[in-house]
């Protein structure tokens, strides 16, 4: 019985050699170069505290809170993370920004302050600096922000400021 799954494992090899068909991603023929590997996000673990880091999901409305920063000329949501500890994965946590949709608020006169803000995560195939494509969450707001009441937790951290 091992001789005919061997032979059967074998024989699928032969085929997939033959007709240059690539698997997960890695050609198995020998006269083309392997593909190279892109970088995704953190593997979820399921059981530890790696599987509890996530990022908002696109279409997802939720109520957020943060500042609103303006680091160039477009305004973004500096969420509070210590707010939001789900939120903080390693991308995250090295930066915090979202960058809201600007339609319908002047959201200069919301700069600095804290507030909570219901959004709707909208993805978006945008250029980086070196023109490749890249994947980015956007803010679309689904009503007027309101003041945050006190301080949130992230208002007493010394992490990275927008």
């Amino acid at each position: 019985m091992s001789i005919l799954k061997t032979s059967k494992a074998a024989l699928l090899t032969a085929l997939l050699v033959a007709t240059g068909t690539a698997i997960h991603g890695l050609s198995v023929r020998a006269d083309e170069p392997p593909r190279p590997v892109v970088p995704g996000g953190e593997i979820p673990t399921p059981f530890s505290d790696l599987n509890r880091k996530v990022e908002l999901a696109d279409g997802e409305v939720y109520d957020l809170i943060g500042r609103v920063v303006f680091p160039a000329t477009e305004p973004y949501l500096h969420v509070d993370l210590a707010s939001h500890p789900w939120l903080e994965n390693k991308r995250r946590a090295a930066n915090p920004l979202y960058p809201l949709v600007t339609d319908d608020f002047d959201w200069k006169t919301y700069e600095g302050a804290w507030l909570t803000v219901q959004v709707k995560a909208e993805g978006r195939v945008v250029n980086d600096a070196q023109g490749h494509p890249t994947y980015d969450l956007y803010l679309v707001p689904l009503m007027r922000p309101t003041a945050y009441d006190g301080d949130p937790p992230g208002a007493q951290q010394s992490g990275p400021q927008p």
